[in-house]
């Protein structure tokens, strides 16, 4: 259980500095959101893929877990944007 725990927050951390690493490269704001939108497009890949195949054993799990793990890599990404977006000199 304490393994899990740690994916989930690595993945949160590498989220928010993939935002932050970004918003210091570029002056736009929407290419703080491709991370996300990237992340999206994974997951709609990863969902077709179990729909359209047919799965042995636990293959099916590993791919929902992958799911899910990008999904708390796009909830850090976004996290850190609308910490970003606001006015806090901490952050900024």
């Amino acid at each position: 259980m304490d393994r899990i725990i740690l994916i989930i927050i690595v993945l949160l951390a590498a989220g928010m500095m993939s935002s932050q690493i970004i918003s210091r490269l570029f002056n736009k704001k929407w290419v703080r959101y491709l991370p996300s939108v990237i992340g999206v497009v994974i997951i709609a890949y990863i969902t077709v893929k179990i729909s359209s195949e047919q799965m042995d054993g636990f293959v099916e799990l590993g791919y929902n877990i992958r799911s899910l793990m990008v999904l708390t890599f796009i909830a850090g990404n976004l996290g850190a944007n609308f910490l970003l977006k606001g006015k806090n000199p901490i952050i900024q």
